[in-house]
């Protein structure tokens, strides 16, 4: 009987574990992901307004993400922190 109990509790820590490091492998890669893509829109307002296309101050103007990815830079938000 404590040898029933004693297992039931190992597999329940174990599947806690498990889930543990399930949660924070994804909140991991969330923000992973969430970094990554602000890099890649930096990177993309950055080119798209160093050639000239399709982004115009007045475009800028009117819009606040793209003010936001305009006007700020990567290291800029780095050092802020």
């Amino acid at each position: 009987m404590i040898v029933k109990r004693n297992k039931n509790r190992e597999a329940i820590v174990s599947m806690l574990r498990a889930y543990n490091e399930y949660g924070i492998n994804a909140v991991m890669g969330g923000a992973l992901g969430l970094v990554k893509g602000a890099l890649l829109l930096f990177f993309a307002v950055w080119l798209l307004r160093r050639l000239q296309l399709w982004i115009t101050p007045e475009l800028i103007s009117q819009t606040y993400i793209l003010r936001f990815f305009a006007e700020h830079s990567p290291m800029e938000l780095i050092t802020s922190l």
